[in-house]
């Protein structure tokens, strides 16, 4: 089993793209168990229902030690709190009450992306978790594509040649 642990921006995209019913699909059929730090949702519920989001996913909260996020914070301070969050979770995943093989964070932000390969964490962000979608069938190819688009529209930041590194 595998923990997932997105921040708040893929807990956005996916909520502009209506797909959290398919990220369920995804995690029932990967046996992945999603994660959420307390913080992200607190931050997620500022710009999505969070209601669907609730009906549609099974989920875990946790909430992550203040005085670990500082410290995380002091040595990264250009990352949000959810971020940070995260990579907490990530990081100290086997301290949590859940028997899991290994946990992966799921970023947008290259910062924080960057931050967790200096960390050494496992880690990728929406398009290829969108990617996934689509190799396990749970999306069609041009589904795959029609969400890229429309993130892209939405104001969701990223170049083609992450698009075409995702595509492979």
């Amino acid at each position: 089993m595998e923990l997932i642990i997105p921040n708040a921006s893929v807990i956005s995209a996916l909520d502009t793209l209506d797909c959290f019913k398919h990220l369920g699909q995804l995690c029932n059929m990967k046996n992945w168990v999603l994660v959420i730090p307390r913080i992200v949702i607190e931050e997620a519920k500022s710009s999505i229902d969070f209601s669907k989001f609730t009906r549609e996913l099974k989920f875990r909260t946790y909430t992550v030690d203040m005085k670990d996020l500082l410290k995380l914070r002091n040595r990264f301070p250009a990352l949000a709190e959810g971020e940070l969050a995260v990579l907490l979770l990530v990081l100290h995943y086997e301290d949590l009450d859940i028997k899991a093989n290994s946990a992966t964070a799921i970023l947008d932000d290259k910062v924080a992306r960057n931050v967790a390969k200096m960390l050494e964490i496992s880690h990728f962000g929406t398009l290829k978790l969108l990617k996934i979608m689509q190799d396990t069938g749970i999306i069609t190819r041009s589904q795959f594509y029609a969400f890229i688009s429309k993130l892209k529209d939405s104001g969701f930041r990223f170049t083609d040649e992450i698009v075409r590194r995702i595509v492979g």
